[in-house]
């Protein structure tokens, strides 16, 4: 066995498989971008709009860099709507990348691929990443803020993960909820974590400084044209809800991800839930997980996210908060876990049996297969080919 084991490292070495996975998640991300619906959307149309001129920063507050960068490309491609869908599904690429870059640091390699597969064959994933709307880059900037932390940790003193994590800080601002989370990491780095302040460079902190003098005068100037775009960024609600409500939409919002969905042909097919049985599974496992080591700074900060996410969402209208999709990156992130945690509770109850060992690998892996076929299977068939998709796609393709 152990020389099966070596020959398999030997001859299918792991930068392979990450090359196969990296080129199958551009496949997944970028195959019929332009026709797999038939049609754009009137919120795609939106941003056509938008982006015909350069985008007023004032005027675009709320994802202003997603617009800049599909202004920029459409100099290259002149259909707007699928410079939007380009952008879109590049910043999904992003953020598979750096989810497998954060597990990689967290348990393993091998786990890394896996738990990206699960992530890139996501149909909420799916749905968000390749349409020409600006949700997907809350979720890159996201997963990009916390592979700039990791790696300003492992690599301190080198000037490229400053930069990197500097510029997802200030594309953050632009997000709806991810300055509260900044402040929340700021907080929790002063209170329990100072050592981590000491990794970020000196000179960065002086920019950080600058850059948030500067947001805060844009909030303010962008606040007084239109209110609503700060207000959305910031999480403050148009009607404070009450107690009822507040609970109403936290129920929601729970279980579209777990059990029941409202129906909404633009992002999903039908009332199914957004998570399938495997991923309700693994989410329970991977918050039990993360609860026996909830003194670790990851835990901390995926269960301080989570809970930040879902009151701002709560607070905003449920499902219907702008925030919503920022859940997707986190509930990701504790099926990932989930599965660490059944792969070592699998090998404690056979610790030294090497068919056993075998055998876990083998459930994974099925487990992965069937779950990303389920997923794949309801983004690119059922939904795409949903009447009431269709109905929602329906601006004829130019």
């Amino acid at each position: 066995m152990k020389k099966f084991v070596k020959f398999v490292r030997t001859h299918w070495p792991l930068e392979l498989s990450v090359s196969l996975f990296l080129a199958v998640s551009l496949l997944l991300l970028f195959v019929q971008l332009r026709t797999l619906v038939g049609g754009y959307s009137q919120e795609e149309r939106l941003v056509e709009v938008a982006t015909n001129s350069f985008p007023n920063l004032l005027d675009n507050i709320l994802y202003w860099p997603y617009y800049l960068l599909v202004y920029a490309l459409r100099f290259v491609v002149t259909d707007g709507i699928l410079a939007a869908r380009i952008i879109s599904a590049s910043l999904a690429f992003l953020a598979t990348f750096n989810i497998l870059l954060i597990i990689n640091r967290w348990f393993s390699t091998e786990l890394a691929i896996v738990g990206a597969t699960v992530f890139v064959s996501c149909s909420w994933l799916l749905q968000i990443g390749r349409v020409g709307t600006p949700q997907i880059m809350g979720i890159a900037v996201l997963l990009s803020i916390f592979t700039g932390m990791l790696w300003l940790i492992y690599r301190p003193k080198k000037i490229l993960p400053s930069i990197f994590t500097g510029v997802a800080l200030v594309f953050g601002m632009f997000v709806p909820f991810i300055p509260l989370l900044i402040l929340a990491g700021l907080l929790l780095a002063v209170f329990k974590e100072r050592n981590l302040l000491k990794v970020v460079p000196i000179w960065l902190w002086a920019l950080i400084g600058i850059g948030i003098i500067s947001i805060i005068l844009l909030y303010v100037f962008g606040g007084l044209k239109n209110y609503g775009q700060t207000s959305k960024i910031l999480g403050i609600p148009d009607d404070l809800p009450n107690l009822h409500t507040l609970l109403v939409n936290l129920r929601s919002s729970l279980a579209a991800i777990f059990w029941y969905a409202p129906a909404n042909p633009a992002q999903w097919v039908g009332n199914l839930p957004l998570l399938d049985i495997f991923g309700v599974v693994m989410v329970t496992l991977g918050v039990y997980h993360h609860e026996r080591t909830s003194s670790d700074r990851r835990s901390l900060i995926l269960f301080g996210s989570t809970l930040i996410i879902l009151l701002m969402t709560a607070l905003s209208g449920g499902i219907n908060s702008p925030g919503f999709s920022l859940l997707l990156p986190l509930v990701a992130l504790f099926i990932i876990s989930g599965l660490y945690e059944f792969l070592n509770l699998w090998r404690k109850v056979f610790p030294v049996n090497p068919i056993a060992k075998i055998l876990s690998v083998m459930v994974v892996a099925i487990l992965v297969s069937v779950s990303s076929y389920y997923q794949l299977s309801r983004y690119f068939i059922a939904w795409s080919n949903s009447p009431q998709t269709r109905d929602i796609y329906s601006v004829n393709i130019k």
